[in-house]
C-alpha cells in the first residue's frame, strides 16, 4: 500500500485482477473489492481504477498472457509511505 491515492491504467496484454483489502495496520480479507482491469467494458472490466490512499492491495493476471498496466501515484511516491506484506 501507499499512502497517497493510486491510479491503475490497463494499457495492452491479457485482464488483471486487482483485489483491495481494507486500510488497516494489515490486509483485511473480509473486506475486500475485486475489480478486473481490461479491454472488455461491455463484460464489466474497467480501463482504469482509482485506488484511495492506504488501500492494501494485489494484483495478478487473468489469463496466461503478458500484462501492461502504469500506476500513478499523486501527489508523489516515496518508499517511506510504501508498506509491503
Amino acid at each position: 500500500r501507499v499512502r497517497s491515492d493510486e491510479i491503475w491504467l490497463w494499457h495492452r496484454g491479457g485482464p488483471l485482477r486487482l483485489r483491495l483489502g481494507g486500510t488497516g495496520a494489515e490486509p483485511d480479507d473480509t473486506d475486500t473489492l475485486e475489480v478486473d482491469l481490461g479491454p472488455d467494458v461491455a463484460a464489466g472490466m474497467r480501463p482504469q481504477i482509482v485506488v484511495p490512499g492506504r488501500t492494501w492491495q494485489s494484483a495478478w493476471p487473468l489469463a496466461d498472457q503478458p500484462v501492461l498496466v502504469t500506476c500513478v501515484v499523486a501527489p508523489g511516491f516515496h518508499y517511506d509511505d510504501f508498506s509491503l506484506v
